[in-house]
């Protein structure tokens, strides 16, 4: 074979495993979101399926769920404020998060009202909200959710609507029904969480200048960020 015909054939060959590479591009979810005003907020599941909060004009300027499993939408069966502001889904995928300064209460699919405070759990299954223990005095901002499908949530609150003292940081452990907190919590209002794939580390930012391992405690210096360890 002569030099130029291999270069050829190398050439040929590089070049077919490089178009087989997949490259960078953005990927419209479905045509039927379009005729949505905002997408307000998104979580992704471990299954892949992305739920999204979503500002529809039909609906009486309020917020429904949509998930997308990769093919086509499902609508589910909640309406919310106009101004919910995020959510998060549980790796299971059997409940979804929500968080609405302006939510007070909301319906299960019988119809029943449940009174909710600004925080609530929706089972996806059973189509009913929890209020978990009426919510929290002042309002969350942000929220995360670990691998046992405790929520983590921060914002302005200091405590738990049953007098539970959190200072801007909480803990909602599913299994025991009841609002904990981290350490004696921060000095000051937080806005963003996030947690390690494990649910062992909290990350958190925001406005605090300390925080605290116990409730009147001595706190840590932390200028505005910091990590608390379970």
């Amino acid at each position: 074979m002569s030099v130029s015909r291999l270069f050829g054939v190398l050439l040929l060959a590089s070049t077919s495993v490089a178009s087989a590479q997949p490259q960078p591009a953005w990927t419209p979810i479905s045509a039927q979101a379009q005729r949505l005003a905002n997408a307000i907020d998104s979580d992704r599941a471990p299954s892949g399926d992305v739920y999204v909060i979503q500002f529809d004009h039909t609906a009486s300027f309020r917020a429904t769920v949509g998930r997308w499993n990769g093919t086509t939408w499902t609508q589910l069966p909640i309406v919310l404020p106009r101004f919910t502001s995020r959510i998060t889904v549980t790796d299971t995928e059997d409940a979804i998060y929500v968080v609405s300064p302006s939510m007070q209460e909301a319906e299960n699919g019988d119809g029943t009202v449940v009174q909710i405070n600004g925080v609530g759990r929706y089972d996806i299954a059973a189509q009913t909200w929890d209020n978990l223990n009426g919510g929290l005095n002042e309002s969350v901002i942000d929220l995360d959710v670990d691998p046992a499908g405790n929520l983590i949530i921060v914002g302005e609150f200091v405590n738990a609507a049953d007098g539970t003292p959190l200072n801007h940081v909480a803990r909602w452990n599913h299994g025991a029904g009841q609002w904990e907190a981290l350490g004696g919590g921060l000095s000051d209002r937080a806005i963003g969480v996030a947690l390690n794939d494990t649910g062992t580390q909290v990350v958190v930012s925001g406005a605090f200048e300390s925080a605290f391992d116990a409730a009147g405690g001595p706190g840590k210096a932390a200028a505005h960020i910091a990590v608390y360890d379970y």
